[in-house]
């Protein structure tokens, strides 16, 4: 008898959140409508806001803007310089290679200087 009582009692709790979902099927669209209009508000009012900041702020942000494509360039330029130097370095320690004709004509003071040089570069 508990089982049969238990199998009514879920069923009536189902069934009557069926008909409570279909009895108050009209609040809930109310309430979805709701929040999509709520939704819509915020997005255009949080546009609004950017494009005010942005009119306000107008000379920030292109001091922002030029600063980034300073450093930018100067990034480049820093790459550019970097490997210029590299090969400049690499091509006289190939002439000096070349010229004296073996590795023991370096001195240890050159070599560790060229070493520190390039680990900076």
């Amino acid at each position: 008898w508990q089982q049969v009582y238990q199998d009514q009692k879920f069923a009536a709790r189902m069934g009557g959140g069926a008909i409570r979902r279909m009895l108050n099927r009209k609040l809930s669209m109310a309430w979805e409508q709701w929040q999509q209009v709520c939704a819509q508000m915020r997005a255009e009012r949080e546009a609004l806001e950017r494009a005010a900041r942005k009119f306000l702020n107008q000379k920030m942000y292109a001091a922002w803007n030029m600063w980034r494509s300073w450093a930018e360039e100067m990034r480049r330029q820093q790459k550019a310089m970097g490997g210029a130097i590299r090969r400049m370095i690499y091509r006289k320690l190939s002439m000096a290679f070349k010229r004296s004709g073996s590795l023991r004509l370096l001195s240890l003071h050159a070599s560790s200087a060229l070493w520190v040089v390039l680990s900076v570069a």
